[in-house]
């Protein structure tokens, strides 16, 4: 979680402009999270760091304190920021693993 706070702080110290800080934070700092998704247990506390990122936007001046929560991880063509939804990611990433483990015929793959 610190690489992924790291990268985020990096992107943001950039002159990038706003859409182009949010799909840096997308293609750099999110696959790390993505990553550990798979090896690490996650509580839902941990998964909401979101918050902390929009606190950096904020700071930042991308983000508004009092924009709507939830056009950040609508796209941009709809209106939205365009942010990753770690949650929804989070999600799909366990779903898809239990998948891959369920179809695997391998005896010491299933645990």
């Amino acid at each position: 979680m610190k690489k992924y706070y790291w990268w985020v702080r990096q992107i943001l110290k950039t002159e990038l402009y706003s859409k182009n800080k949010i799909r840096a934070i997308n293609a750099l700092a999110v696959p790390f999270l993505v990553y550990s998704f798979r090896i690490f247990d996650w509580l839902r506390e941990e998964i909401e760091i979101v918050r902390k990122t929009r606190k950096h936007l904020t700071i930042e001046g991308i983000h508004h304190l009092k924009a709507d929560v939830n056009r950040f991880h609508i796209k941009g063509q709809n209106g939205g920021r365009g942010l990753v939804n770690l949650e929804t990611t989070h999600n799909n990433t366990i779903v898809g693993l239990g998948e891959c483990i369920k179809q695997d015929e391998d005896s010491l793959a299933r645990i």
